[in-house]
């Protein structure tokens, strides 16, 4: 999220911004399919709470869903459709249905990216909570998790928190910290 530039400087530096647009969300598509194994194991681990192990890896399934959405959106559509903005010899009446077609883009992917928080916030409260109820993983990450989530859900439900690159990537870190945390306990072997 560090390097993922807005929309209005999509315009200012078109070459630029568009290769970096479409590298960031790449990457994003790249790298969740590894946060959700990292996420099975999480709820592997939790097994001795089945429900809430289960029901935590499928809100962050559902969440990653519109995640790739919003990447795909904003990454590697949005730029296509600003390379047809910029033709010269576009007509008027197709650069203007290119531009709601843009801002309709980026309505999905601000939905996408709302679905996307809050649907990843229920799963780490779901983790969170089976690991307060198993002790399979260290109790002030269970409490951060349950805190955290809480707040970032109610926040971005709310409108609250911007689903802006600043909005976004303020929830990212926060489940970047707590899937860390997470993913060290992971390394540890289990206690019998």
């Amino acid at each position: 999220m560090a390097l993922h530039p807005t929309g209005t400087q999509m315009f200012a530096h078109f070459e630029l911004v568009s290769r970096l647009n479409i590298a960031v969300h790449s990457l994003a598509l790249l790298a969740t399919p590894f946060a959700f194994i990292g996420a099975m194991a999480i709820s592997r681990r939790l097994a001795a709470s089945p429900n809430l192990a289960v029901s935590a890896i499928v809100m962050y399934a559902f969440a990653s869903v519109a995640v790739v959405l919003a990447a795909l959106m904003s990454g590697l559509i949005a730029p296509r459709l600003a390379v047809r903005i910029l033709d010269p010899s576009l007509p008027p009446d197709r650069a203007t249905m290119l531009r709601m077609l843009l801002r309709f883009g980026g309505d999905i992917n601000q939905a996408s990216a709302r679905v996307f928080v809050v649907g990843s916030a229920i799963a780490i409260l779901l983790w969170s909570w089976a690991m307060l109820r198993t002790h399979s993983f260290a109790r002030p990450l269970a409490i951060y998790g349950c805190i955290f989530a809480v707040l970032s859900a109610v926040a971005t439900a709310s409108g609250s928190l911007p689903m802006d690159v600043h909005g976004f990537g303020a929830a990212m870190l926060g489940q970047a910290v707590w899937f860390i945390i997470a993913g060290k306990e992971l390394l540890k072997p289990q206690q019998a």
